[in-house]
């Protein structure tokens, strides 16, 4: 078959008994075959991907099955694309080998090629029955975010809140859900560069950042070091990412943190925070050196309310 965007070759051999079996080149833009193709599954596929004029498709596919049915198939091949889109996100380059039958397919030599460097991947499981992706040895310095949208958007949105100046080394495992609060994976990352968060509505830039994400459900569990005004710093905790819920825990250290009281930035040094929200009521427990005396601040806020309560205790020695 051939078509504008290419070729389809195709060789088959079926016997009733006896079972059929086939062997396919495509090079060709798949979306041609929309109009031939009745099952929902196969059609959604096929439109993740989005083609341009100076695409590249070349797969080597071959199964056997029960009947001249891919779907009742055991099928495996290998794929390289290059100039396309996925799910709105554009790559130069991929290719991987694959074995599918019906809604589940397995991708092993995975690589992918962006603009901005590379990412490999030891295995891929994708079940489009139950939208779930099950990574494995996935290695990258492309940009978190857009290669983490291709699966879950709400899950890229978390990560893009570390805002990387520089694309960071990423590992990752486990698995994640097409669906927002089905994923268990775990994300490790370290940059030669600077990347940012927001602690006490404040936003910090963080040097030489490294650390661990961990996606379970709708939790999010999460470690970082890195320095901050010239020192080292440590902050952990856990948060949940249910909307409209903003329960969390922070445990924060850091060899200085000048933070702003009356206009003016107060010197704290070997600064530690402990701070838990629940259902708006936020308690807290910092300890600092200032002016080398000391400082402790413990207390609670409630943001249940419409007028926000305090109390707490302030102490300076020294």
């Amino acid at each position: 078959m051939r078509h504008s965007t290419g070729s389809l070759g195709l060789q088959a051999m079926w016997r009733q008994g006896e079972g059929f079996k086939y062997r396919a080149l495509l090079q060709m833009d798949p979306h041609v075959f929309l109009p031939f193709t009745n099952r929902p599954q196969t059609q959604e596929i096929i439109k993740r991907f989005k083609f341009r004029h100076e695409s590249s498709i070349f797969a080597e596919v071959e199964g056997a099955g029960p009947d001249p049915n891919i779907a009742n198939c055991t099928n495996q091949g290998r794929a390289e694309v290059h100039n396309f889109a996925y799910r709105g996100q554009d790559f130069e380059r991929l290719s991987a080998d694959f074995e599918f039958t019906g809604p589940r397919a397995t991708y092993s030599r995975v690589e992918i090629e962006r603009k901005e460097g590379r990412a490999s991947a030891r295995e891929v499981k994708v079940d489009d029955a139950a939208k779930t992706a099950l990574l494995s040895g996935v290695l990258s310095d492309l940009d978190p975010v857009a290669l983490t949208s291709c699966f879950n958007e709400q899950t890229a949105a978390v990560i893009k809140g570390y805002r990387f100046d520089k694309h960071p080394r990423v590992e990752l495992d486990g698995l994640i859900g097409y669906k927002y609060g089905n994923s268990d994976f775990k994300v490790k990352f370290k940059s030669a560069g600077t990347a940012h968060y927001v602690l006490w509505d404040e936003d910090y830039t963080i040097h030489l950042p490294a650390g661990e994400l961990k996606f379970k459900g709708r939790q999010l569990g999460y470690a970082v070091t890195g320095k901050v005004f010239g020192q080292d710093m440590t902050c952990r905790g856990a948060a949940d990412l249910t909307p409209d819920v903003h329960d969390y825990t922070v445990s924060f250290q850091s060899g200085s943190f000048p933070y702003g009281v009356f206009g003016k930035p107060l010197p704290f040094e070997r600064v530690t925070a402990e701070v838990v929200c629940k259902k708006g009521v936020v308690t807290f427990n910092a300890g600092a050196r200032l002016f080398n005396g000391s400082f402790t601040l413990k207390g609670k806020i409630n943001d249940a309310i419409r007028q926000p309560a305090y109390e707490g205790e302030l102490r300076m020695n020294g």
